[in-house]
């Protein structure tokens, strides 16, 4: 992997440029969707600042680069099982099951949904280690996934993801009750200094994120949410939920703020904690729709995915749980 770092003081006295293009003309050997990427990531400062790839470049604006490139692409495909929704010459929509990682990366070059998917069909678009890739779930978060089959259609899925076109719908657990029924998280993401595989709240080198959810049902112990995401930040509802104290049941990764949900709860409740985690080995979090305008004649197609049978396990102990106070 070849890394590097450019900075750069703009001189010119009108450049009239947004930053995404500004970067092509200071040499970033990268496609326009990884840089956009870059930008969103905050890998690319403006004046100490994350700015958006919209950004008008100004003349005295100290711009500083840093990113890598993966010189040899070693991708293999791989006869990994996939559940297909949907497929055609653009686009194919899958049901990514829990522990699959969507893309290679380093230190994890096998097992990925792209070595499925490039021993199941063609696909390219965007980054040779990411063919295909317009967006990305977590390891351990499940549910429906569009994947680009060309240049093209990549182009245009990335393009509707970065206007904020593609509706995509959640369904989370997470621990601890709710007195409004419907709410809006506006909180900015940047990379936790603790620990930097992790995210967190943070206005240091942060970008916008904000997150609808609706309380379906306020269980005892838990709550079933429907989320809705207006940005797509690494980890953003998990984060988003921990950060208003109710953290998503089974995340092991944000779950500091727990005992702050349950903390009102009666004694006799808190015993089901470890019952309900013993069910999830993962966090309670499914993609369970996905809409978008079709590349091919833009027409709006939807695709869903059903819970799967942790999330329901989970659900019905939860149900069960309700009919103990009747």
């Amino acid at each position: 992997m070849a890394k590097f770092k450019i900075e750069h003081t703009v001189k010119s006295e009108n450049p009239s440029s947004r930053l995404d293009i500004f970067l092509k003309s200071l040499g970033v050997r990268l496609s326009r969707t990884r840089i956009i990427n870059l930008i969103e990531n905050g890998r690319v400062l403006v004046n100490g600042k994350i700015e958006k790839p919209s950004y008008k470049v100004k003349k005295g604006d100290h711009i500083l680069v840093e990113y890598e490139i993966l010189v040899k692409t070693d991708l293999q495909p791989e006869d990994i099982p996939l559940k297909i929704i949907y497929e055609d010459d653009d686009i194919i929509v899958i049901d990514k099951e829990k522990g699959m990682v969507v893309h290679p990366a380093k230190g994890n070059r096998e097992g990925t949904i792209v070595n499925a998917l490039l021993h199941h069909t063609k696909i390219s678009g965007g980054e040779s280690e990411r063919p295909g890739v317009v967006h990305r779930l977590d390891k351990d978060t499940s549910g429906v996934m569009v994947f680009a089959k060309n240049e093209r259609a990549h182009q245009y899925l990335s393009n509707e993801i970065e206007k904020r076109r593609v509706k995509r719908t959640y369904l989370a657990i997470v621990w601890g009750g709710f007195t409004r029924k419907v709410g809006k998280i506006d909180a900015p993401i940047g990379r936790s200094n603790v620990d930097r595989k992790l995210m967190t709240v943070t206005d240091v080198k942060s970008r916008e994120a904000i997150t609808f959810y609706r309380v379906l049902k306020n269980f005892r112990i838990c709550s079933l949410l429907k989320v809705n995401l207006k940005t797509g930040r690494t980890h953003q509802i998990r984060v988003h939920m921990h950060h208003i104290e109710h953290p998503v049941v089974g995340d092991q990764e944000y779950k500091k703020n727990v005992h702050l949900a349950l903390k009102n709860l009666p004694v006799d409740l808190k015993k089901h904690f470890d019952n309900i985690n013993g069910l999830i080995s993962r966090q309670a979090l499914h993609s369970v729709s996905l809409t978008f305008r079709h590349p091919a004649d833009g027409r709006e197609v939807s695709f869903y995915s059903s819970l799967p049978k942790d999330f329901k396990e989970v659900l019905t102990y939860l149900w069960n749980l309700e009919k103990e106070k009747i």
